[in-house]
């Protein structure tokens, strides 16, 4: 997909109601509903819309259908929704029917529950092997939270965050487990 097939995709009217109500709904769950933080002061919504915007700034290198567009940006706002809002398989499932055909809400659902950590006490028990195949394994999952991790690691440098020495490190580890330019577009990988 060109660059200005999604920049047409996405400047439709119908098409930017639907976003601004995907991010919005998505703001509310983590920022009312939960009252959930990012860093110390910020509220989670601001790393949700930056996840969202990097998302759309290079959806057009991953994304091949313009059918796909709307699940990777609800996929990208909601990447945390399980994990973080305490929202089940079925909630995200029956919340994407609103947004979107039942084709489309089952590829964002299934992105969405890709990018869950697993359970665990540690980081490395949370990212698994077994977390990073179901990854790999799922539509524009590899996409998705590398746009994720790469704002978490953009913030913490910006802020002087102990996190950001914590992201370079894992980086290459992250970016093999993450099926590399397999399924990243080489671009975005080289942003770091």
């Amino acid at each position: 997909m060109t660059r200005e097939d999604f920049i047409d995709y996405i400047a439709r009217e119908e098409n930017e109601v639907v976003i601004k109500a995907i991010r919005e709904k998505a703001a509310h769950i983590h920022d009312v509903d939960c009252n959930q933080k990012y860093g110390e002061d910020k509220p989670y919504s601001f790393h949700l819309d930056m996840v969202t915007t990097m998302v759309m700034d290079y959806c057009h290198l991953a994304c091949e259908y313009e059918h796909h567009i709307m699940p990777i940006i609800f996929g990208a706002a909601f990447h945390d929704a399980i994990e973080d809002a305490r929202m089940t398989y079925h909630d995200v499932l029956s919340l994407a029917k609103t947004f979107m055909t039942n084709y489309q809400a089952v590829i964002a659902t299934e992105l969405v529950y890709a990018l869950t950590d697993e359970k665990g006490r540690t980081r490395k028990e949370r990212g698994s092997d077994k977390h990073y195949q179901d990854i790999r394994d799922t539509l524009y999952a590899p996409f998705v939270k590398f746009c994720d991790r790469y704002c978490n690691w953009k913030y913490s440098v910006e802020t002087g965050s102990r996190m950001a020495k914590v992201y370079e490190k894992e980086m290459p580890n992250f970016i093999e487990k993450i099926g590399g330019t397999k399924y990243v577009p080489k671009e975005l990988i080289s942003m770091i």
